[in-house]
């Protein structure tokens, strides 16, 4: 057993999952995640939405994910749709060979390979979870045993799992967010009022104008009285000056 955090393995489940067809009402199994596969029984179309699919595995993700490795009890998820129901029997364990069951090794996400049987032989498929579910449920990863072709089909297959389930991831973020607060609110702006000029006061001004004035009288009193002295006087003054 591995001493990895359990999120950083790859979680294998086996599946054994049916659809409800609307015409018949009969249960359609199916093989893999397929958005469309006709009724083995009436041929009519069994349609199930990628909406539907996303919340099948990601219950299934979610339950699974606390279970030891060794548990091996039978489960049942459930989602209902337009048409009935999609029901999942699940099962924690390794893909094992269609034939003699023994377990096959897992391989890396992403890989679209045939496994050979080291016991007997017998080829098993796998590869990538489609597209749509990854985008949807990033911690689905791998098919092993289903079924390429939109077929109705009996029988299980394999889902591997990797990562902490969004659900989960989302809960311990806002735990983790509420713990450690908002954060610091940032300091307010204080705009420093730009300094005006010094103004006067109405009366200095007042008395600006009045200084000007008397020294504008006085000036003009001066210049009489210099054009007003007779010229013996400022003769008088000439010569007393020498």
């Amino acid at each position: 057993m591995s001493n990895a955090p359990r999120a950083a393995l790859q979680r294998p489940v086996r599946l054994e999952i049916e659809a409800s067809c609307a015409a018949c009402h009969r249960p359609v199994g199916l093989g893999a995640p397929h958005l469309r596969v006709a009724c083995s029984a009436c041929g009519e179309a069994v349609e199930v939405s990628s909406v539907s699919w996303t919340q099948l595995f990601a219950e299934i993700d979610e339950k699974s994910f606390d279970l030891p490795e060794t548990d091996s009890d039978t489960r049942v998820a459930e989602q209902v749709t337009p048409d009935g129901r999609l029901v999942a029997r699940y099962t924690l364990g390794a893909p094992t060979c269609a034939k003699c069951r023994a377990e096959l090794m897992l391989v890396e996400p992403g890989t679209d390979d045939s496994l050979e049987c080291a016991q007997c032989g017998t080829k098993t498929t796998t590869f990538q979870a489609p597209g749509w579910l990854r985008t949807d449920l990033p911690t689905a990863m791998q098919l092993y045993g289903a079924s390429r072709e939109a077929e109705a089909r009996a029988g299980s297959f394999w889902l591997t799992f990797q990562g902490t389930p969004p659900e989960r991831r989302e809960k311990h973020q806002s735990v983790i967010q509420a713990a450690i607060g908002p954060g610091p609110e940032r300091p307010a702006v204080i705009s420093t009022p730009t300094p005006r000029p010094a103004t006067r006061h109405r009366w200095e001004w007042y008395a600006v104008v009045a200084i000007i004035a008397v020294i504008v009288v006085a000036v003009r009193e001066c210049g009489r009285r210099a054009a007003g002295t007779p010229e013996s006087e400022r003769d008088d003054a000439v010569e007393s000056s020498h």
